[in-house]
């Protein structure tokens, strides 16, 4: 059995229990069976940001065309902010602001399908890296001579893993004096 074995364990399974005794001699007796059970399982891998794989090249080694690791996305994720500080042209008039709050968690990757496995034993929930899930107010700069139509943009709280990209736009206009 231990080709056998061996052969599945290639394959993403793990040896549970190999009740095929070391010194088993198989007789020419037709009428009696001589049975013995092998249990195998799925053999399951825990990943996260500081334990990733290489998305896409083989989980096991030995079976190219076989189950590929997942994408880091499944368990690493960036939410990005972006403040843009223009004219009614257009042009920038102002450094742009960015801002991103990190998302991780540990999924667990079966090893003879490929299918991630979000939640269950050895899984955890996404968490915020250093706990933070807000984006701050931003106060718009002061571009001389103009006028921004946000004196800040607003806070975004909140946030989590699923949340989509923030995007915003300041729009400045040249500002007229009277006297």
């Amino acid at each position: 059995t231990s080709g056998s074995i061996a052969d599945y364990k290639k394959h993403g399974y793990e040896l549970v229990t190999d009740g095929y005794p070391a010194d088993l001699t198989f007789d020419n007796d037709d009428t009696t069976d001589q049975n013995f059970t092998v249990h195998l399982k799925h053999r399951l891998t825990p990943v996260n940001p500081t334990d990733p794989k290489t998305p896409g090249t083989p989980i096991n080694p030995d079976e190219p065309d076989g189950p590929k690791w997942p994408t880091r996305t499944n368990y690493d994720k960036t939410v990005n902010e972006t403040i843009s500080y223009v004219d009614q042209n257009g042009q920038v008039v102002a450094k742009q602001h960015t801002d991103s709050v990190n998302f991780t968690r540990t999924v667990v990757v079966d090893n003879v399908t490929g299918e991630v496995i979000t939640s269950g034993a050895g899984t955890t929930a996404w968490t915020a890296t250093n706990g933070d899930t807000t984006f701050d107010a931003v106060v718009s700069p002061v571009v001389p001579g103009s006028v921004a139509d946000k004196a800040q943009t607003a806070a975004v709280t909140d946030m989590n893993a699923d949340s989509a990209d923030v995007n915003d736009t300041v729009t400045y206009t040249e500002s007229r004096i009277i006297g």
